[in-house]
C-alpha cells in the first residue's frame, strides 16, 4: 500500500510539472499574440487559494479568452505547437458549446474557453460578460508564472457556480468553494452584489447551503447574504439533506440532477431538470473514440461555424451588457 501511495504521489507530481511547463507554453503564445486570457479552477485554486499549497490535484487547464478572439487564440496556440483534439462539430455547434480541448507539447490538456458557461442554453439563464471578466482579471502566481487570472470575487462566484452546474454534491467541490470563503478578503455582501451583477444568485446560493450543511457551518454568513433565497433553494437543501455526498451512488445521482438544473427562473429550471432527467432515465453516453485523440482541422467548416457562434453571441452579449460592478 506504501509503495502504491508512492507511485501515485509522484505521478501526481509529475504530471502538475508537465502542467506548469505547458502552463508557460500557453502564456507566451497568448501574450505573444497579444491576447487577453485567464487562467482559470483547479491550478489557481491549488497555489492560490488553498491553505495547503498544492494539496488540490488537477489534470488539465482551463484558460478563457474573448468570443471575438478566440479563433486568433487557437490558431497562435496550434502554430506554437499545440494540437486541436478530435471535435464532434454537428454536436458542439449544436448545443453552441463554448469550449474546445486541444493537446500541448507536454501532454496537458487544454479547455479553451469562450464562456464561463459551456453550454448555450444553460448560458442563456446567465449575464456573465466574458469582456467584463477580462477587464477585471489580475495577475498572479501560479505553477512559478506570473499569469491573469479572474479577480478574487469573480473567481469565488465561478467556483461556486461551476460546483452547481456539475452537480453541485461531491465533497471535492464543495471543499473548493469553502477555501475560497476562508481565503478571499472581502465581506460577504460584495460577494452578493457580484453574485447578482452575474444572475448567479440562486446557484451560488445552493452551493454555499450545501457547504454550509454538509462541510463548514461558519460559512453561513456568506449564504445568509445572498437574499433569503428561492423555493428552488428551500427543495435543494431538503434533497441535500436527504441525500449527502455519502448517499449511496442511485440516491447522489438523483440530488446532482437538481442542482445541476438550477436557474434564475422557474421555467428555465424546469426545462433543464426535465432534460437531465431524460438523460439519466436513457442513460445516455456519448461514445468517443478509443486510443489517441485524432487532431482535428482548423479547415474544417465546424469549425468556422463554431467561431462564428461566439461571434454571434459576443455581439448579442453587447446589447444586453448590464453597468459594471467593482
Amino acid at each position: 500500500m506504501a509503495t502504491r501511495m508512492r507511485q501515485l504521489q509522484l505521478l501526481t507530481a509529475a504530471r502538475q510539472l508537465a502542467a506548469g511547463r505547458d502552463l508557460q507554453f500557453l502564456a507566451t503564445a497568448l501574450d505573444d499574440a497579444g491576447l487577453p486570457w485567464a487562467l482559470l479552477k483547479g491550478p489557481v485554486l491549488a497555489d492560490v487559494v488553498f491553505s495547503r499549497p498544492r494539496s488540490r490535484e488537477f489534470t488539465d487547464l482551463d484558460v478563457l479568452v474573448a468570443p471575438l478572439q478566440v479563433d486568433a487564440a487557437v490558431r497562435a496556440l496550434c502554430e506554437a505547437g499545440a494540437t486541436l483534439m478530435e471535435v464532434d462539430w454537428d454536436h458542439v455547434n449544436a448545443a453552441r458549446t463554448a469550449e474546445l480541448g486541444l493537446t500541448l507539447p507536454h501532454g496537458t490538456v487544454l479547455d479553451l474557453h469562450w464562456s464561463l458557461v459551456n453550454l448555450g442554453r444553460t448560458r442563456d439563464a446567465y449575464r456573465l460578460s466574458t469582456r467584463d471578466l477580462l477587464d477585471r482579471r489580475v495577475t498572479r502566481t501560479v505553477a512559478a508564472s506570473e499569469v491573469a487570472t479572474l479577480d478574487d470575487l469573480d473567481m469565488v462566484l465561478h467556483t461556486a457556480l461551476h460546483a452547481c452546474l456539475s452537480g453541485g454534491h461531491q465533497l471535492r467541490w464543495l471543499l473548493d468553494v469553502q477555501q475560497c470563503l476562508r481565503w478571499i478578503d472581502r465581506t460577504p455582501q460584495d460577494l452578493a452584489v457580484r453574485a447578482h451583477h452575474h444572475g448567479v444568485t440562486v446557484a451560488v446560493r445552493a452551493v454555499l447551503d450545501n457547504v454550509v450543511t454538509q462541510l463548514d457551518p461558519t460559512c453561513s454568513p456568506w449564504a445568509d447574504a445572498l437574499a433569503p433565497g428561492t423555493a428552488w433553494n428551500a427543495l435543494l437543501r431538503r434533497i441535500s439533506r436527504r441525500s449527502p455526498p455519502s448517499a449511496p451512488s442511485v440516491s447522489s445521482r438523483t440530488a446532482r440532477s437538481w442542482y445541476a438544473a438550477t436557474r434564475p427562473t422557474t421555467a428555465a429550471s424546469a426545462h433543464a431538470l426535465a432534460r437531465t432527467a431524460r438523460l439519466s432515465l436513457l442513460h445516455l453516453r456519448r461514445p468517443w473514440p478509443a486510443g489517441t485523440p485524432r487532431a482535428a482541422s482548423l479547415d474544417d467548416a465546424g469549425y468556422a461555424r463554431w467561431v462564428e457562434v461566439a461571434r454571434q453571441e459576443a455581439l448579442h452579449d453587447e446589447h444586453r451588457r448590464p453597468p459594471q460592478s467593482r
